[in-house]
């Protein structure tokens, strides 16, 4: 909980748009999210549009179930320019098996946070919420802020494996 609300505390009076949540330990922490957004006094209230998208290696569905309980009123299921990022496609098919229904799917994080903008309308009533791996939060920022856009042209893509298929990789799920 102390994280998103960290996160809100340091985002939401700067640009009063948007949460950006990169899921380090993935349903531990949408279940942290979920709990800031059901309790916090500013944020319980307000529609919600959410913009999801994943790493390859992810649980997608497990975060997804958990992100449900804050009922979206607008779901968008998208993918980062990263070449370790899931294909919306696949992102859509954990959202259903959740149980959620992706409002739109996109090919980018860019034309995700336009298409959210359009559905949140209302910036004093609805809320954005970007979340599913730090690569999504990042470019939604990216997109919010007016960042030059990190750009991943050195890694082909195919290259990277997903974290837990990749006996080397140092990270841990």
């Amino acid at each position: 909980e102390e994280a998103s609300g960290t996160l809100y505390n340091k985002f939401c009076p700067l640009i009063r748009e948007a949460i950006f949540s990169g899921l380090k330990a993935y349903d531990a922490s949408a279940q942290a999210l979920v709990s800031t957004i059901r309790t916090h006094p500013d944020l319980k209230h307000r529609k919600v549009c959410l913009v999801i998208g994943a790493t390859a290696g992810h649980d997608t569905a497990a975060v997804a179930r958990e992100l449900r309980h804050v009922q979206p009123a607008w779901t968008i299921a998208t993918t980062s320019r990263h070449p370790k990022s899931l294909p919306a496609t696949q992102v859509q098919a954990s959202l259903n098996s959740a149980g959620l229904d992706a409002t739109c799917l996109t090919d980018s994080v860019d034309a995700a946070m336009q298409h959210a903008k359009r559905f949140a309308n209302d910036p004093n009533a609805d809320l954005i919420i970007t979340t599913g791996s730090l690569f999504i939060a990042a470019e939604a920022r990216e997109h919010i802020l007016g960042i030059n856009p990190e750009l991943y042209d050195e890694i082909p893509s195919g290259y990277m494996q997903p974290y837990e298929t990749n006996p080397e990789s140092k990270l841990v799920n």
